[in-house]
């Protein structure tokens, strides 16, 4: 009879392990569709960080280039307005 309870012990031991083990095996799936993820998500941002830095480089060049391209408006006034000789 105890040797029998044993085994009945033992069976449902295995069984609470394996239902043990296949929520572990989930858990390891979705931590690696997570770290998955992290990568895709890192990768995106360095994209994104070197698309920033031309933007802010192009928009420093954009605008000395502005500067030195636009007329004031006190020039536009005088030679739109000033006489012609």
């Amino acid at each position: 009879e105890e040797v029998v309870d044993l085994h009945i012990q033992m069976q449902s031991c295995d069984s609470i392990l394996k239902r043990m083990q296949e929520m572990l095996l989930g858990f390891q799936a979705d931590l690696v569709g997570i770290s998955d993820e992290i990568k895709h998500l890192q990768a995106e941002s360095l994209s994104m960080n070197v698309k920033l830095r031309n933007r802010r480089a192009v928009e420093s060049s954009l605008k000395d280039f502005l500067e030195n391209v636009v007329i004031p408006p006190d020039m536009v006034s005088s030679i739109c307005g000033g006489e012609v000789n």
